[in-house]
Formats: structure tokens, C-alpha cells, sequence
């Protein structure tokens, strides 16, 4: 069933998606739609809405297709990812942006 709603999201025939994908880009797609299901923006709207009328709690409690959206998982690697990288070190380094190199400088 999810491979007819990945079709008909992505605008395409579910043939020409067995055809002309392999195995690993199915894969990618699925897990993309994992974090952001179908409907997740009919979903936030419509509770954007039933906060301005009052209602409180968390999305997640009224729309399941919410849960992943607004509590993403949050890895290990990704942090590790953003610690090693050149950015953090120039993050580490400015005190006012002084220390920040030109674009020539890198």
C-alpha cells in the first residue's frame, strides 16, 4: 500500500517506480517518508488551528502523523557530525565575528 502513496505523492505510476528505481532509492524514499508521513501538513494546520481555539497538549497527542515530525530522532552521529566540522571550530573561535576569516582566507 505505501508504495501506491508513494507514487501518487510523487506524481509518478507505481510501474515506473519498480522499474526504474533499485532497491536502495525505495529504501531512501520510505525512510523520508517515515519522518515526514503523508498528510503531515494538513495535519499541523488543522492543529495550528485547534490552538487558536483553545485546545492545549502536544501534536503529536491528536495526530499521529505529527509524532515523527515534531519529536525527530536525534542521533549520536549527527552530533558528532556538526563537533568535527570546520563551522563549530569558526562557532568556537568568534567572540564578536572579529575572528571569523574572509571567504579568501579559507
Amino acid at each position: 500500500m505505501i508504495l501506491f502513496d508513494l507514487a501518487l505523492h510523487l506524481g509518478m505510476s507505481d510501474p515506473e517506480i519498480i522499474l526504474t528505481w533499485d532497491y536502495d532509492k525505495l529504501l531512501k524514499w520510505l525512510a523520508y517518508f517515515q519522518i515526514r508521513p503523508f498528510g503531515w501538513q494538513e495535519d499541523d494546520r488543522t492543529f495550528k488551528l485547534l490552538q487558536v481555539q483553545g485546545v492545549k497538549g502536544r501534536p503529536g497527542d491528536y495526530f499521529a502523523s505529527l509524532k515523527p515530525f515534531y519529536n525527530p530522532p536525534i542521533t549520536t552521529n549527527s552530533l558528532k557530525g556538526l563537533k568535527g566540522s570546520y563551522m563549530y571550530q569558526l562557532l568556537l573561535s568568534a567572540k564578536g565575528g572579529e575572528v571569523l576569516p574572509v571567504l579568501g582566507d579559507l
